[in-house]
């Protein structure tokens, strides 16, 4: 008799337990999309975005105007700055499973806001938030020349240019990826020819 009610004891105390675990579980989504450093799609179908906090956009925009005339930079600057923001989120959360809280993104127990307002990308009330790491940014950027780079084409950084998936990256590294294919397709032509 004594065991039965052991039996039943731990079957109710189990109950209890996963009850418990489901009630307290958080929702999660994935992150799909990166739009920018603080606009996002979850589930391939949820629009979130991180408020109280701003950040330059990956393309030639009015925002990025007003923004680097505050700054004290150029658009040019700021539509590099924005693509390097957003490579940088999408390195840390595409394809990631997250639970959206009110103004965050929680991913491995880390808070997203608080990762992002230690960058250089991050703009909070106004002010870059990590000015320290804005300037060496700045000054990396400056002393690098960036080329836009779709369907292997470069270009130079332009707002006119209007292309629908594109990178951004250094030249050099064009330039080097460039150089390492051409070695392949004439290794590939002698291979081809001698046979």
């Amino acid at each position: 008799m004594s065991r039965k009610i052991s039996i039943i004891i731990l079957i109710l105390l189990a109950i209890c337990y996963c009850t418990y675990f489901l009630l307290t579980q958080k929702e999660s989504s994935y992150v799909t999309k990166v739009i920018s450093s603080t606009e996002f799609v979850l589930d391939f179908n949820k629009n979130f975005s991180i408020k109280n906090v701003d950040c330059f956009d990956a393309y030639f925009s009015e925002k990025n105007k007003i923004l680097a005339k505050k700054f004290n930079i150029s658009e040019k600057e700021a539509f590099i700055i924005g693509n390097l923001g957003k490579y940088w989120t999408k390195n840390i959360l595409e394809n990631r499973k997250v639970q959206p809280e009110e103004n965050n993104l929680i991913f491995y127990k880390f808070g997203y806001f608080e990762k992002l307002s230690d960058t250089p990308y991050a703009i909070i009330d106004g002010e870059i938030s990590n000015k320290y790491a804005f300037d060496k940014l700045l000054k990396s950027i400056r002393n690098t020349e960036y080329v836009i780079v779709s369907n292997d084409i470069a270009y130079p950084i332009n707002k006119n240019l209007k292309l629908d998936e594109y990178v951004i990256i250094k030249k050099s590294q064009y330039d080097r990826v460039l150089k390492k294919n051409s070695l392949k397709s004439k290794q590939n032509f002698i291979a081809t020819s001698s046979t």
